[in-house]
Order: structure tokens, then C-alpha cells, then sequence
């Protein structure tokens, strides 16, 4: 019985081992460049949002009458819009810089 595992573990080995490096060949620079733009974007986004929650956090600070004038203008709409308009923009600029033009 210990021939038969013997052998088929001599057969087995090189198999996984040639599918193993094909797996790491194919996938790992995609998997690479995934998680450095995943790492980046994250990163960038930690920096707008600690900025941004200074602003809100300086926007409530605001006296009571000009808040109100800020609300009735829109302007947390209007801040809520930018940033999500520059993270979409953020991220469709790194998914062209890395998985488009990246041939």
C-alpha cells in the first residue's frame, strides 16, 4: 500500500507544482496590481475624508443664521456631490491607469 502512495505522490507532486506556477504566473501580477490600487485608493481616501470631516466639523461650527442660509442653499448637497463625484473620478482614473492601459 505505501508503493501506491509513493508513487502516486512522485506522479502528483510535479503536477501541482507546474499548476501551481502557472496560477502564480497568470494571476499574480493582476492580483498585485489589484491590491496596490486597492492600498492607494484606500489610502487617498482616508486623507479626503479626515480633510473633509474637518470641514463639516468647521461647517457646524457655523453661526446659527449663517447655517441656515448654508442649508437652505444646498451647501451639504453640494459637498456631498464633489466628493462623490471625485471618488468616482478617483477610481475610474486608476482602473484605466492599471487594468486598460496595462498590456
Amino acid at each position: 500500500m505505501g508503493a501506491i502512495i509513493s508513487a502516486f505522490a512522485a506522479w502528483l507532486g510535479p503536477f501541482v507544482m507546474s499548476a501551481l506556477g502557472w496560477l502564480v504566473a497568470s494571476f499574480g501580477p493582476a492580483v498585485l496590481a489589484s491590491l496596490t490600487v486597492g492600498i492607494g485608493v484606500y489610502t487617498g481616501f482616508s486623507a479626503i475624508q479626515s480633510d473633509l470631516s474637518s470641514v463639516i466639523y468647521g461647517y457646524s461650527s457655523l453661526p446659527s443664521d449663517m447655517l441656515a442660509i448654508a442649508q437652505l442653499m444646498g451647501a451639504t448637497f453640494v459637498i456631498k456631490l464633489f466628493v462623490a463625484a471625485f471618488s468616482v473620478r478617483v477610481t475610474i482614473m486608476a482602473a484605466r491607469t492599471f487594468f486598460i492601459n496595462a498590456k
